[in-house]
C-alpha cells in the first residue's frame, strides 16, 4: 500500500515538474504587451484626470502607430462631447473642440455604441470638420465609444494619413479604450469623495524641506504633452524620410538645456545632467531607426527609468527622474509647446519632484511643494531648501483631496499639509510666521 502511494506521489511530482517547465513568464520585451500593461498602470495612478488622459493619449498613439489620437468625454450637463486630451492637433484644441450629441463621425460612434471607421473622413456626410487644427491631413478615421454603465461616456479616436484600419487594429483600439474608462471611473469616485467632505483636510507625511507656507494648488504636467502643433514634423510617425530628421532632435534638446542651464548654475551636480551626451546620442540612434524626435526622447527617458529600477540603486533612480524631466522638456519643444508657467504663490502638488520642477517653480515665484511619493524618490527636494520652498512628502492620500486652485498650507518641518485650511489654521499660520520673523 505504501509503495503504491509512493508511486502515485512520484508520478504527481513528475507531472508537476513538467508543468513548471512549461510555464513561461512573459518578461518585458514585447512592445505591444509592455505598452498595454503600462497603459493600465498609468490609468490607475492617483492624479488629476486631465494629466492621466494626456499620458494615455500619447501611449495609445504609439501603440497604434497613429499620429493623431483624441479622447472625448461627455459633458454631464449638456451631453456634448469635449476633447479632453490629444496628440496631433494644436494645444488650443483641447477643451475647445466640442461636438453636440450625435454630431460628426465621433458622435455617430457614441450613438451606435460600436466602433466606426472611414477611409476618407472628409468625404463622409457625417463628418464635422473643425477648421484650424489640421485634421484634414489625417482622413483615415477610427472612433471607438468608451462604454460604461450601459452608455458611452465618450470616445477614443485615432487618425492617420493613409491605410485604413484593419479589423485586428479596430479590436486593439477597442481594447485600449478600456483603461480610459477605468481612469474616468476612478476620477469620478475621487470627485465624489471630495464633494462629500467640504471642510479642511490634514495629511501627515514626512518633512521634505523646512518652511511654513500657504498658497494655491497647481498640478504638474504629466509625462509628455498631450498635443502638438499642426506644423510639427518631429513628433509624427516616420512616414517619410523628412519626418525622421536628427536636426529637430538636436535643436529641441539644445533649447531645453539652454533654458535650464541658468537655473541650474548654482547646483553643479544637477547641471551635469545637461552635459550628459549619452541622452542625445541615444535619441539620435532612435531617430535613425524611424522614431520622431518627441517619441525618441520619450523612449530615452523610459529606458533610463527602467534601467534604474532594475539596478535598485536609489541614486540612479533619482538621476533617472532628472533625465526623464530633461527629455520631457525637450520633447515638448519638439512638439512646439512652451514650458509650464507657474504663478507666484503656487504650491506644486505632484507625485515626485525633479530638480527641474524645483528650479522652474522657484524661478516663477512658487512657494511650496506637496508630494505623494516618499522623500527619497525626489531629487528636487535637495534643492527645495536652498530655493526657499517648503516641502512635504509621503502624503499617500494627496491626490484624493487636492484640487487645482484650492488653498493649501504646507508645514515642511512637521511634514504635514492642510488642504482648504480653516480660519483657525490660517490664524495659527500667521501667528507662527510673525513669531519666526
Amino acid at each position: 500500500m505504501f509503495a503504491k502511494q509512493s508511486c502515485a506521489i512520484l508520478a504527481n511530482v513528475r507531472r508537476y515538474g513538467s508543468a513548471r517547465r512549461r510555464v513561461r513568464v512573459h518578461q518585458r520585451g514585447d512592445a505591444r504587451l509592455d505598452g498595454f500593461l503600462d497603459l493600465i498602470t498609468e490609468a490607475s495612478r492617483a492624479r488629476p484626470l486631465d494629466e492621466t488622459l494626456a499620458v494615455l493619449a500619447r501611449q495609445i498613439a504609439q501603440l497604434v502607430a497613429a499620429p493623431v489620437c483624441s479622447i472625448y468625454l461627455r459633458d454631464g450637463e449638456a451631453g456634448k462631447l469635449i476633447l479632453r486630451a490629444n496628440v496631433g492637433f494644436p494645444a488650443g484644441a483641447v477643451g475647445r473642440v466640442r461636438l453636440a450629441q450625435g454630431e460628426g463621425i465621433t458622435g455617430f460612434a457614441v450613438e451606435c455604441l460600436r466602433p466606426v471607421s472611414v477611409a476618407a473622413a472628409g468625404r463622409d456626410p457625417r463628418n464635422k470638420p473643425v477648421p484650424g487644427i489640421g485634421e484634414e491631413q489625417y482622413p483615415v478615421f477610427l472612433a471607438v465609444p468608451l462604454l460604461g454603465d450601459g452608455r458611452a461616456e465618450g470616445a477614443l479616436v485615432v487618425q492617420r494619413a493613409e491605410r485604413t484600419f484593419a479589423p485586428a487594429e479596430v479590436t486593439l483600439v477597442a481594447a485600449l479604450a478600456m483603461p480610459i474608462v477605468h481612469a474616468v471611473s476612478l476620477a469620478a469616485t475621487r470627485a465624489s469623495a471630495l464633494e462629500e467632505h467640504t471642510g479642511p483636510v490634514r495629511l501627515v507625511g514626512e518633512p521634505g524641506a523646512a518652511g511654513l507656507r500657504i498658497g494655491t494648488i497647481a498640478f504638474a504636467r504629466g509625462g509628455l504633452p498631450g498635443s502638438r502643433g499642426p506644423d510639427d514634423k518631429a513628433g509624427r510617425q516616420a512616414a517619410s524620410p523628412a519626418i525622421a530628421e536628427p536636426g529637430a532632435t538636436r535643436h529641441a534638446h539644445a533649447e531645453a538645456a539652454a533654458a535650464l542651464a541658468p537655473l541650474a548654475r548654482r547646483f553643479p551636480e544637477v547641471a551635469a545632467v545637461l552635459d550628459d551626451a549619452r541622452v542625445l546620442e541615444r535619441a539620435l540612434e532612435l531617430v535613425a531607426g524611424g522614431c520622431g524626435a518627441a517619441r525618441a526622447l520619450d523612449r530615452v527617458a523610459r529606458e533610463a527609468t527602467r534601467a534604474a529600477a532594475l539596478s535598485g540603486d536609489p541614486l540612479l533612480k533619482r538621476r533617472a527622474l532628472d533625465l526623464e524631466g530633461l527629455c520631457d522638456r525637450a520633447a515638448a519643444r519638439a512638439l512646439g509647446q512652451t514650458p509650464p508657467a507657474w504663478s507666484s504663490g503656487t504650491v506644486l502638488v505632484t507625485h515626485r519632484l525633479s530638480s527641474w520642477d524645483a528650479l522652474e517653480l522657484a524661478a516663477a515665484g512658487g512657494i511650496g511643494v506637496a508630494l505623494a511619493a516618499p522623500a527619497h524618490d525626489s531629487p528636487g527636494l535637495a534643492l527645495a531648501g536652498p530655493l526657499g520652498l517648503a516641502a512635504c512628502a509621503g502624503l499617500n492620500a494627496l491626490f484624493r483631496w487636492a484640487r487645482a486652485g484650492s488653498r493649501i498650507l504646507v508645514d515642511g518641518e512637521a511634514g504635514a499639509v492642510v488642504i482648504n485650511p480653516a480660519r483657525s489654521d490660517v490664524a495659527g499660520y500667521r501667528l507662527r510666521t510673525r513669531s519666526r520673523a
